[in-house]
């Protein structure tokens, strides 16, 4: 327990903040139950399995991230050794600008660069998910323009522009608390505890 930790009497509802590092208390001091929790220690805890959940994410985006350049390398070995040089093409760019194929390598680098932002931008459009649950399958056609969301009535909405938005399907699903609701890949709704 550190200073100030909150605390909570589930008997009485009676909230209080402790001002010194005096260890837990037993009762409390409203109704002397001994039915306390420490709503600090609770924030910390959840903290300690947000970052949990997030190195979890990371992890999974660089799993991911290394399978689609494993797949670059077999499928095309010319942009996968862009993507892997691009750094090096860069500097041996900047380094030859005198020489004319300086110029060359520099948009070599940009191209590897372009492709290097596209294998990333392929993980977040794609919105792959780790432990997330089908709750309709539907099957909707996604174009390759424009951003599906489940709306609040629970069809499923496309953006267009920075206000406004199309019901692409009247499907009507409950959202619950604590989920995160999204059209996946195969365009089905899916979702996703919160953490």
């Amino acid at each position: 327990m550190t200073s100030r930790d909150h605390f909570n009497c589930d008997s009485c509802g009676y909230e209080w903040r402790t001002r010194k590092d005096v260890g837990e208390p037993s009762v409390c001091p409203h109704c002397k139950s001994n039915d306390i929790a420490n709503e600090s220690a609770k924030y910390r805890e959840n903290q300690e399995e947000i970052r949990r959940a997030e190195e979890k994410r990371e992890k999974f985006e660089l799993d991911y991230y290394n399978k689609n350049l494993l797949k670059l390398k077999e499928n095309n070995r010319f942009v996968y050794i862009l993507v892997s040089t691009r750094w090096t093409l860069l500097i041996i760019g900047i380094v030859a600008t005198l020489i004319t194929i300086g110029w060359l390598l520099i948009v070599l680098s940009i191209i590897g660069f372009f492709k290097n932002n596209s294998l990333k931008s392929n993980l977040k459009s794609n919105k792959i998910v780790p432990n997330s649950e089908k709750v309709a399958r539907i099957g909707i056609n996604k174009e390759s323009r424009g951003t599906y969301f489940i709306d609040e009535q629970g069809n499923v909405a496309k953006k267009l522009g920075r206000s406004g938005q199309q019901v692409v399907a009247v499907f009507g699903i409950k959202k619950e608390k604590g989920y995160d609701y999204f059209l996946d890949d195969d365009g089905d709704i899916a979702r996703k505890r919160l953490y």
